[in-house]
This record gives structure tokens, sequence and C-alpha cells, in this order.
């Protein structure tokens, strides 16, 4: 949520202070840039949590049914 809020005020404050000299390609590709930006570091935060919680590393229903 942090880093979709950061991407919104980022776009808002760039689109309306300081895209008017830029080219409708220019701002494209700001927005663009951000936007991968933003998913990468989404990304960086999610690896972690899905490594430590990933269902197909935990098999604990599997160690019940040892003999």
């Amino acid at each position: 949520m942090v880093v979709g809020l950061c991407v919104i005020l980022f776009l808002i404050s760039w689109f309306w202070a300081y895209a008017e000299p830029f080219d409708i390609y220019q701002n494209l590709a700001i927005f663009i840039v951000t936007l991968l930006i933003a998913g990468g570091l989404v990304a960086a935060m999610w690896v972690p949590w899905g490594m430590k919680y990933d269902p197909k590393t935990h098999h604990h229903h599997e160690d019940d049914k040892k003999e």
C-alpha cells in the first residue's frame, strides 16, 4: 500500500508540476518507468515472504502420515 500511495503521489506531482515542458511520449515513459520501479519494489518485498511461506516447501500435513 505504501508503494502504491507513493507512486500515485509522485505521478500527481509530476503531471501537475513538471510534465508541461515534455511531450506525450516522454510523459508516457515517466509513467511506465514509475510503474516498473514500483513493481520491482513490490516484487522485492514479496519474494522473501513467498519463499518463507511457500506451500510446496512446508509439508506439515505429510509429517503426520509418516509411519
